[in-house]
């Protein structure tokens, strides 16, 4: 052992925990880690640490960082993330890779919940967020946890065994590489439901305000149960419950924004990425399109004439774009192909099923499931108004919501009643992580053929049919791996009327709930002129 002025020596079982660590990173991922260390140091004046880095390891030392929180307590998991960044292969591995991989394999071997807790904060301050791009994030600590929630102990040993593979390989991976392998991998990891848990999230998606007592009457399973597994598959990161507002009930019109190949300079997503009205924004893999996003724009004609001025000057630079104002919408979910955990979509069958309806003229029979937009009468208060912004927020209980607003619990409860009676505020579910990792898109004019998809796109695993202005029918998917080369297949042997395209995962704009822009006297929208002149400006 050393000692110094600025550094106490422990004596500690620092070396039996290093040897455990060791033999489990050989036993779970097959590497060859280092021999223990000769000394460690627990040191408080060390220019490589940082307030919240736990330590490192130099020259068959261990140096500690003494003022890291609850250093005694989480000492096993700071020696297994340095045993584990020594193990992985620095010549061809990132250090933010090596990091993050040795953070998340400690964070699994703390079986203490409130030091699990910890530590993940300690992750969080030490890599905080950083956006990369206007399509790439590094949030390590939000990824990985995420990533456990869906796969469990399986994400980080593929993550690993496929990054050490191509190490072997001496193929090394910067961060750049790094980020987008993993932002891409993870896509592909899934959550595999058994036939109860199919069955209740089945149930909650068509019926999302059932409460415990009739899901228990409908599936047939016991309120406990019920109970316990919704909680458990919103922490698997597969339910999603939802408070949220229908635009088109408050005067928000929706568009999809559908942008043609670019013979000018920029990235389409840069572009748009300022104006107020993009709600969300996906790049193609393939197909006629370069891209397709959704725009929020609340009824007021100025604010229509700021976007077509926008549009206009991305056309001037070579954008090709047409604007599709939707009319009627709908969402529908359907299990029908899926068993044992995975999806098994018949696609030449579903092929002669879609030509059967269009021939025969069978759409009538389906009942539709796109709604038209319609816009409330509903006389909206201040108060209201507060209140669909804390339901934005995530906020949708009469106790918090009293509690933000600092409004008598009477009032509250009165006004948020109203609104859901009215349909201003709706609860649904979504399944996530469920396989349905591929994206498509369909649109035609012919109104035949439309019908006919529409139709038959109810036995899809999980679309949203919508219907311009213009009588214009846009379909998306969410569909299982290899389902992209199935559907484009399918529908091209009904019509060379239908354009498709398959799409990449989806990147959100900066659109918030507008709030702030809606004028309780007149009952109508305001125009965020300031923020409309500025993404125009940006585009000169």
């Amino acid at each position: 052992m050393e000692s110094s002025d600025n550094a106490n020596v422990i004596g500690s079982n620092y070396k039996s925990q290093w040897i455990d660590a060791s033999q489990d990173i050989n036993d779970r991922f097959g590497l060859i880690s280092p021999l223990p260390p000769l000394d460690i140091i627990l040191s408080k004046n060390d220019s490589n640490l940082s307030e919240f880095t736990p330590g490192y390891h130099d020259n068959g030392k261990l140096i500690i960082n003494s003022d890291f929180p609850s250093v005694d307590a989480l000492m096993p998991a700071i020696i297994a993330k340095i045993c584990f960044k020594e193990t992985l292969p620095s010549r061809f591995l990132c250090a933010e890779c090596r990091d993050d991989l040795s953070y998340e394999y400690a964070r699994q071997r703390i079986t203490d919940d409130t030091l699990r807790t910890q530590w993940e904060a300690l992750w969080a301050k030490h890599t905080p967020f950083q956006q990369i791009s206007t399509v790439m994030n590094y949030d390590p600590s939000n990824a990985f946890t995420w990533l456990h929630s869906v796969a469990g102990p399986r994400g980080l040993d593929i993550i690993v065994k496929e990054l050490t593979h191509r190490a072997k390989n001496k193929m090394p991976i910067m961060f750049e590489d790094y980020l987008l392998y993993f932002s891409m991998r993870v896509r592909r990891l899934v959550s595999h439901l058994d036939t109860n848990e199919l069955k209740l999230v089945n149930h909650l998606l068509e019926n999302p305000n059932d409460k415990f007592n009739e899901i228990s009457g409908a599936v047939g399973l016991s309120t406990e149960w019920i109970s316990r597994k919704i909680t458990e598959l919103q922490k698997r990161g597969i339910l999603r419950k939802f408070d949220r507002i229908p635009f088109s009930r408050v005067g928000i019109q929706m568009f999809y924004l559908i942008v043609y190949y670019n013979e000018g300079e920029g990235d389409p997503i840069s572009l748009l990425s300022k104006c107020p009205f993009l709600y969300s924004f996906r790049n193609t893999i393939s197909g006629n399109w370069d891209a397709v996003s959704t725009l929020c724009v609340p009824e007021n004609p100025t604010s229509l004439r700021y976007l077509e001025s926008g549009l206009d000057i991305l056309a001037k630079r070579g954008l090709h774009m047409s604007l599709h104002r939707i009319q009627s919408s709908g969402i529908s979910s359907c299990f029908d192909y899926y068993t044992n955990g995975e999806w098994n979509l018949p696609w030449e069958l579903l092929a002669v099923q879609l030509n059967r309806i269009h021939i025969d003229k069978l759409s009538s029979a389906i009942p539709r499931i796109d709604t038209p937009e319609s816009r409330s009468s509903f006389q909206l208060e201040e108060l209201d108004t507060k209140i669909i912004q804390c339901i934005r927020q995530g906020i949708s209980s009469v106790s918090r919501i009293r509690e933000e607003l600092k409004v008598g619990q009477h009032r509250v409860a009165n006004r948020l009643r109203a609104l859901k009676e009215e349909g201003l505020i709706v609860t649904s579910w979504e399944a996530h992580n469920i396989g349905l990792n591929e994206h498509v898109m369909a649109k035609t004019n012919n109104s035949e053929v439309a019908l006919s998809i529409s139709a038959w796109a109810r036995r899809l695993p999980r679309s949203i049919i919508s219907f311009s202005q213009d009588d214009e029918f846009i379909l998306y998917a969410d569909l299982p791996m290899g389902g992209s080369y199935g559907f484009t297949s399918a529908i091209k042997t009904l019509s060379k009327e239908v354009q498709a395209t398959i799409l990449n995962s989806k990147v959100y704009g900066n659109w918030g709930f507008p709030v702030s822009l809606w004028d309780n006297k007149y009952q109508k929208w305001k125009c965020p002129e300031k923020e409309l002149a500025d993404w125009i400006q940006s585009l000169k």
